[in-house]
């Protein structure tokens, strides 16, 4: 189930799918649970020294699912803070990646906040919003203003660009679902 997850050979929304699968039959089950946050206690000394401690699982976690960290890290990673409205089934996965996320900080599969800053820290450029193509003639305008600037600066959006990003469609529900997961998965590390 995870390679099927993990394999980009399989189609976006196939691995979506298989996404669903594996966190309803292998991540949230017995023995793992989920953490009991905010944590109310910290040891002193560890205050002091500024350690922060991240509640971690109980159960051990299977190795194969720990390998889920670094290529949900990556796959996040990959986008460049840069989401594509028009992709929809890619979108789709992204959302339940994005699951996948939640429900490992909700069992503890993070150890550390170094762990943490690297899965999370690319999600802060999605959220912005201000480099997502509506369009594939919108990425293309803006790889040409990069080429013409010379560097790499926000789209500059005409009136009817602003419009299509701000209608009521299919795709762009997907997006605010992405986002809207985003905040949820801040949330709960604002917990810890």
């Amino acid at each position: 189930m995870i390679d099927c997850v993990l394999n980009d050979k399989i189609q976006p929304e196939m691995r979506a799918n298989f996404a669903k699968l594996l966190i309803h039959l292998h991540l949230d089950k017995d023995p793992l649970e989920k953490l009991v946050v905010p944590v109310m206690t910290r040891v002193w000394d560890n205050i002091e020294d500024g350690i922060t401690e991240i509640p971690q699982s109980q159960a051990k976690i299977d190795s194969k699912l720990l390998e889920l960290k670094p290529a949900l890290s990556t796959y996040i990673s990959s986008f460049g803070g840069k989401m594509k409205c028009y992709e929809k089934e890619e979108n789709l996965y992204m959302l339940e990646a994005l699951r996948i996320l939640e429900t490992m900080i909700e069992l503890g599969f993070y150890t550390s906040e170094k762990e943490l800053i690297d899965v999370t820290s690319p999600l802060i450029g999605i959220l912005s919003g201000v480099t997502d193509y509506y369009s594939v003639q919108e990425e293309e305008a803006h790889m040409k203003q990069i080429e013409l600037d010379g560097e790499e600066k926000p789209l500059r959006k005409t009136p009817e660009q602003n419009k299509i990003r701000y209608q009521d469609s299919e795709e762009n529900r997907v997006m605010m679902d992405i986002k809207n997961k985003i905040i949820d998965i801040f949330s709960k590390l604002v917990q810890f």
